[in-house]
């Protein structure tokens, strides 16, 4: 695993852009009541859960160490 300062500048702002997308789409969420939203649909929470468990899954085969893999 490359330290963050070996990186380019152009990933170091996709990595801004990526989190302040997020950070915003979040704040939205909460204030117009996402909660609402899913109790009403419930196969949207399904989708979203969904996501959020393949996504921390793929983190974590990310930090399995590549030599315990051979």
């Amino acid at each position: 695993m490359m330290p963050a300062l070996s990186h380019s500048l152009r990933r170091a702002v996709a990595t801004a852009f990526i989190v302040l997308f997020f950070d915003i789409s979040l704040s939205l969420s909460c204030f117009y009541g996402i909660g609402t939203l899913l109790n009403h649909l419930p196969w949207l929470k399904v989708v979203i859960l969904g996501t959020g468990t393949l996504l921390i899954l793929y983190m974590a085969y990310g930090m399995i160490p590549r030599s315990r893999m051979r």
